[in-house]
């Protein structure tokens, strides 16, 4: 008994699952084909609307609507009566409910009716001229949009003259005054024959439901109790922690290999499958234990790296320096430097390698030692630059660069000569607050060419003042709507740090600044910040 009650358990999940499969897909067909057939009703509607606006224009002389407006010799009656006639016509031919044309006069700002044939209705009484020339005092506004933007609009609504959908098409008379040309067109019968594909598709889903069900129940039954017992086999295989000596019963496998049951070859399966999930998770583990190693590993690297950046900033009492590197791996491309030189000169560098990851780290490395020789050896930041591109250049097969900016200060007297190789252009903040990108120089990356002679130039920061250097991966951050927070927006960020901030605080802010501005996008490059503020 208690087995029967399993089976019957897995068997009304089987037929609820198929159930709501087959629910799920007839009403989609139900919805499906309404909404295709009701499309297909309405676009049919739409283009005989359009054709009837567009033979509108044909059917009136060109000077009509000026005419009828005031500009031009007045139209005779036996002109509206001619004009109307060959409306009315269209109107029946076409069985619309209205026809109408519609213009604006700009000395009242009415809204007039050139063309209106729910106002010459012989069976009111009325001849076809009473439509020509009427104020219309409550205009639709749909057709005010569209004599003021020019779209085509299709509307629908109820008024008067019952349901309507109505199409509107703006055109221009030969003095220029924009009309709309209209046409409205019951759509009561329409909704009739709405209501009866919906009642069509409706039934054929409810036949396709029930026969579903049936079939369903029919085949749950057939295929419950094999499965059942290859969950419970699973089920115990789990618990036993995927044990490979815990094999499925040889009544549920195959007899021979000819066999063509579906349940005895799942079976098979899942016995095979248990011999390989034991060899993967063996293999898994290995791998597991190896990507530990690999990550401890490259935690070293990027603490290693870290220690080989210049920690402090020195003491010179009239510069105020901080500068940070957040690599976007665990290992990142970009460098920075600070040397005092002697009492009153400090050297900086910022720089960034193309590429992520080990390779850029390696390189940046690279680049560091060159800059910190060229630094002992020579007096010339040109020489520096030059002489740094001639040594990466000579030994780069694969052609790795690295932008670069150096600079010298002059603490004394803010004489700042730099150079700049391919890099962002730094900012420059004033003592007002206002901040501005130092013009880039005609300098280019470097590691590439050989024989390049870089250009030196020369500023001064003044007193107050600030400079900012910073990597792409500032201006190039990402957020979550691919938008680049942009130099722009940087700009605008440095102005709003007070200006009494250290230069640790400065860094922390546009940290933050990019940070907020990605969101929970990942970090897409290495953000490197140098600052250095002149003391007032």
């Amino acid at each position: 008994m208690s087995l029967l009650s399993k089976n019957r358990s897995v068997r009304n999940r089987i037929f609820l699952a198929f159930l709501s499969i087959t629910l799920l897909s007839s009403f989609c067909y139900m919805y499906y084909g309404y909404v295709v057939n009701s499309n297909s009703l309405v676009n049919g509607l739409d283009k005989r609307l359009l054709v009837a606006t567009v033979t509108i224009d044909q059917l009136l002389p060109p000077d009509f609507i000026d005419r009828c407006m005031g500009d031009g010799p007045p139209l005779t009656d036996k002109e509206k009566d001619s004009v109307m006639r060959s409306i009315l016509q269209l109107r029946d031919n076409s069985e619309m409910a209205i026809l109408y044309a519609m213009t604006e006069d700009t000395k009242t700002g009415q809204i007039i009716m050139p063309i209106a044939t729910d106002e010459a209705k012989p069976e009111n009484g009325k001849s076809p001229k009473d439509g020509v020339g009427v104020v219309y005092h409550d205009p639709w506004p749909g057709i005010v949009e569209t004599l003021q933007d020019g779209k085509t609009r299709f509307d629908e609504g109820e008024d008067d003259y019952g349901n309507t959908r109505s199409a509107y098409l703006r055109r221009y008379t030969r003095l220029g005054r924009p009309y709309v040309l209209g046409a409205d067109i019951n759509i009561t019968d329409v909704r009739s024959v709405k209501l009866t594909a919906f009642s069509t598709f409706f039934l054929i889903a409810v036949l396709t439901l029930v026969s579903a069900a049936v079939a369903g129940w029919y085949l749950s039954k057939r295929i419950s109790r094999p499965i059942q017992r290859l969950s419970h086999y699973t089920n115990e295989w789990s618990r036993s922690g995927f044990s490979p000596d815990m094999r499925i019963p040889e009544d549920m496998l195959p007899t021979d290999e000819h066999c063509h049951d579906e349940n005895a070859l799942l079976a098979a399966d899942i016995d095979s499958m248990r011999d390989a999930l034991s060899a993967h998770l063996s293999r898994l583990q290995a791998v597991m234990e190896q990507k530990e190693r690999v990550e401890g590993e490259l935690r070293i690297a990027g603490s290693i790296q870290q220690s080989y950046l210049p920690q402090h900033f020195g003491n010179n009492p009239a510069v105020d320096g901080f500068a940070t590197l957040i690599p976007a791996k665990n290992v990142g491309g970009d460098l920075f430097d600070y040397k005092e030189l002697d009492d009153t000169h400090v050297f900086f560098a910022l720089g960034d390698v193309t590429g992520k990851g080990v390779p850029a780290a390696l390189f940046m490395t690279v680049v560091l030692a060159l800059l910190r020789a060229g630094v002992r050896q020579m007096d010339s930041l040109k020489e520096i630059m030059d002489w740094t591109n001639a040594c990466i250049e000579e030994n780069n097969p694969d052609c790795t660069f690295v932008t670069l900016f150096i600079g010298v200060l002059d603490t004394q007297t803010g004489r700042l000569l730099y150079c700049n190789g391919g890099h962002n252009p730094p900012i420059l903040q004033h003592a007002d607050g206002s901040a501005d990108y130092i013009p880039n120089a005609d300098n280019p990356i470097v590691g590439i060419m050989p024989d390049i002679s870089y250009n030196l130039h020369e500023m001064r920061l003044e007193p107050g003042e600030r400079l900012i250097v910073y990597s792409d991966g500032v201006t190039e951050a990402m957020n979550i709507r691919n938008e680049c927070y942009g130099d722009e927006s940087f700009l605008q960020a440095v102005t709003k740090i007070p200006l009494d901030a250290s230069a640790r605080r400065v860094a922390e802010s546009i940290v933050e600044e990019v940070r907020h501005f990605a969101g929970q996008c990942d970090q897409s490059d290495d953000i490197t910040i140098l600052v250095l503020n002149r003391k007032p």
